[in-house]
């Protein structure tokens, strides 16, 4: 039967060269985009990847292991010089990691909007301004039962050539719950950029983060630095190599560092099927609290698999997996599926 089921999904379950959260998940990287693999979710990392990805329709469906998780969509469209874009759904997966860590409680956005508007005027440019809103006024009045919640951001990027850069600022992002108490994300702001030559891509991020909570206050910085390789093997198959660094400072309470490794595949199997996998594992992974205690990262080795399928202008991406990417799991077959459709 598990053998039935992974011929089901190579059959029905596949995307494009670039288009999903189920394609980068695949291949190791964040479903919220990547700094140096190609893909239509880049926009939600730079807002100028809109102008290479115009004239385009995408859906998600199902859980991620990555990325926020919940179904979305969106659509971009030229019109006259410009690109506009409209995206449903896409959360903030920092921003709930954020409320949960503070507060101790699921406070998740919903009600996600995002606008998009881009264009090229020798250097291509972008903005994307965000916005999540949602209420409950059946919130029991003790306890920690969400209200309502809000948040709105702005992100605003740039691509010249082998070099891009972008900057993200939290305007405002708050949470009361039916007890009276509330939760106030301060400031936050993320910087970033990538250099790309020849098959090599160099990447950073720098970000921090406020927020109160019952009279405490809650500062996170959070540093990214990374090196990615794209190879092409021959002209059917693709493999990507990286390597990343990564810093995460929590004033006053623990800081964790990692340097993790990934290598992917994608191989065109047929014109109309791609197949793709990935492995990765942290070489080195610790957190230190304020007493000097240290713990080791146990998460071990993280595998994913994937694969699109090509309709024409229509591609159709799915993903292979369980919750906790450890292992494959042909009981778990549709952890995610993706549609585009470009026009």
């Amino acid at each position: 039967m598990k053998k039935m089921s992974l011929a089901i999904l190579i059959a029905l379950c596949t995307t494009s060269v670039f288009a999903s959260t189920a394609r980068l998940e695949a291949l190791g990287e964040s479903g919220n985009g990547s700094q140096w693999i190609s893909d239509n979710r880049n926009v939600f990392v730079n807002p100028a990847h809109a102008n290479m990805y115009a004239d385009t329709i995408t859906m998600e469906w199902g859980p991620s292991t990555t990325g926020a998780g919940k179904a979305e969509g969106g659509v971009f469209r030229t019109a006259g010089n410009f690109v506009y874009g409209v995206h449903l759904g896409q959360e903030s997966a920092t921003s709930n990691a954020l409320r949960a860590a503070t507060t101790g409680t699921n406070t998740e956005e919903s009600n996600n909007l995002d606008l998009f508007i881009a264009g090229d005027a020798g250097v291509q440019w972008g903005a994307r301004l965000s916005r999540t809103a949602s209420e409950n006024e059946a919130a029991a009045t003790t306890g920690l039962d969400m209200k309502d919640q809000s948040a709105m951001r702005l992100a605003l990027g740039v691509v010249s050539g082998a070099v891009e850069g972008w900057a993200k600022v939290g305007i405002n992002n708050e949470v009361e719950f039916g007890n009276g108490t509330k939760f106030d994300g301060k400031s936050s702001i993320a910087v970033g950029g990538t250099y790309s030559m020849n098959d090599w891509s160099f990447y950073g991020s720098y970000g921090t983060l406020e927020a109160e909570f019952a009279s405490v206050t809650t500062e996170i910085t959070d540093i990214k630095v990374g090196a990615g390789h794209t190879h092409n093997l021959n002209d059917r198959a693709k493999m990507f190599c990286n390597v990343e660094y990564g810093m995460q400072d929590i004033k006053d309470s623990e800081e964790s560092n990692y340097l993790g490794v990934d290598f992917a595949l994608e191989y065109m199997a047929k014109s109309w099927l791609t197949v793709r996998g990935s492995v990765g594992q942290n070489l080195m992974a610790s957190t230190e609290d304020n007493n000097g205690k240290a713990a080791s990262d146990d998460s071990g080795t993280q595998v994913a698999a994937g694969a699109s399928l090509v309709f024409g202008d229509l591609t159709i991406d799915g993903m292979l997996g369980d919750t906790a990417g450890d292992k494959l799991n042909a009981n778990d077959f549709l952890s995610k599926v993706s549609m585009t459709y470009r026009f």
